[in-house]
């Protein structure tokens, strides 16, 4: 989720008045002089069409006027000068660590998904339309409500990620699948991911407007991250809790989470005709916090429920830094620190509906507009690896600040202990790869 957009390069003189000359100079004096590199005015930034690519140049100038280039790709940077600008701006973008800005925007993508879930869940938990059932259980309320012992109703409760708690004895054990994507509009080409999670929990009514909870997650988000096929293969292992307060309509909620991160970053390169793929093993933590309230309003005999809700969500994400290996264009790679904070304001609504005496469908729909208040550019810190202090720096593009969020699931309580459900959700934005979805299916045991 979120698109990026970098500044317009003219304004900040990217594009200087130097000429193809230039280059064509530096190839003659190259010839001249055998291996050395030989600088025309501006170098390796002259044709420089991006912020980053500017900032990898200079770094070469750097290097290359101290003669502290790895003799391993001297012959490489070297070819560098002997192309076109095209060339070289194609060089400038393999040699950037850029790519490593998606790490945190993907576990914030997917942090977004989880809090939605989550929340939702805890509000449905206590929808109860229809009051006592007489049927002594034969007749469950579509909302998810059962008979305890004495013959009165037991609300159950559900929601887009667990379904219906159904807690005769307070308890309810659940497991789910999810799986998501996003497309990151980068320049100067899109990033996509997909990822698929799953999580086990149980929940617990401590009194009749209490909710508690627990739950772990696993999942493996894969990643294109540029034009030139670099990727990143992931793994988050998650631990949440979470808890909600219900009375008169009136709805509090919040959940936190704990994650750690395992990154494997595979940058490509292959400006020089022959393809290497420098490996950055790294590694991080996210922290989450999530609050959310609302109040509900109910119609056509408590069938339908519907009501405005605002949250707000505080996301700290930690990535290591890395030194890449399995190829000579390795760099050494700052770490990463990233705090989000977004609010939602919104609004729900969902139907009940009873279909056989033993069966009950919900469906519900969600919609969201989100607002993005810490996250922005952030800086990168990177240089070839066993060049000692000559460091540059890349700068990140910055979120989009105000997205959509809507969902729609469906939820079936199948007799007394069983629920089973299934979610969509999306956030987006205007233009282009700007576009996030996830899509949830679980089922879950009451007793």
């Amino acid at each position: 989720m979120g698109s990026r957009q970098v500044g317009a390069m003219k304004s900040k003189g990217f594009h200087g008045s130097t000429t193809r000359t230039g280059i064509a100079s530096a190839i003659g004096a190259s010839l001249l002089m055998g291996s050395s590199i030989v600088l025309a005015a501006g170098g390796f930034s002259q044709y420089a069409a991006s912020p980053n690519e500017f900032a990898v140049g200079n770094y070469l100038n750097s290097l290359s006027s101290s003669g502290n280039i790895p003799a391993s790709i001297s012959p490489s940077i070297n070819a560098i000068l002997n192309g076109s600008p095209a060339h070289l701006n194609t060089a400038l973008d393999q040699l950037s660590p850029g790519v490593y800005q998606y790490l945190p925007d993907i576990a914030l993508q997917e942090q977004t998904f989880f809090d939605q879930n989550v929340l939702q869940m805890l509000h449905e938990a206590y929808f109860n339309p229809y009051g006592a059932s007489n049927g002594g259980g034969s007749s469950l309320a579509s909302a998810g409500i059962g008979m305890n012992k004495g013959g009165s109703a037991a609300p159950a409760g559900g929601g887009l990620m667990s379904g219906w708690m159904q807690y005769a004895k307070g308890v309810s054990i659940y497991s789910y699948y999810n799986y998501n994507s996003g497309d990151f509009g980068y320049a100067p080409s899109a990033a996509h991911y997909s990822a698929s999670s799953a999580f086990v929990g149980v929940n617990y009514r401590l009194s009749k407007p209490i909710i508690v909870g627990a739950s772990i997650s696993y999942s493996d988000p894969q990643a294109t991250l540029d034009q030139f096929q670099s990727s990143a293969k992931l793994q988050d292992l998650g631990f949440q809790g979470y808890g909600s307060y219900y009375k008169h309509g009136f709805f509090l909620a919040g959940v936190f989470d704990y994650s750690i991160l395992d990154a494997d970053i595979y940058r490509n390169i292959n400006f020089d005709g022959s393809l290497t793929s420098a490996r950055g093993d790294t590694g991080g933590s996210v922290y989450n916090l999530g609050l959310e309230t609302g109040y509900d309003f109910k119609a056509l005999k408590n069938r339908l429920v519907y009501g405005p809700l605002a949250g707000i969500y505080y996301t700290h994400v930690n990535v290591q830094g890395t030194s890449e290996t399995s190829s000579p264009f390795g760099l050494s790679v700052s770490k990463q620190r990233v705090e989000s904070l977004r609010s939602e304001i919104g609004g729900h609504i969902a139907y009940h509906m009873p279909v056989l005496s033993w069966l009950n469908v919900v469906p519900s729909f969600n919609a969201f507009y989100s607002h993005e208040y810490l996250n922005g550019s952030r800086g990168i810190n990177a240089g070839f690896v066993g060049t000692g202090s000559h460091a540059f720096t890349v700068v990140t593009n910055g979120p989009i600040r105000d997205t959509a969020l809507m969902g729609f699931s469906l939820t079936a309580q199948v007799g007394k202990h069983v629920g089973v459900f299934t979610d969509y959700e999306a956030q987006f934005a205007g233009g282009p790869h700007t576009f996030a979805q996830s899509v949830t299916a679980g089922l879950e045991w009451s007793f």
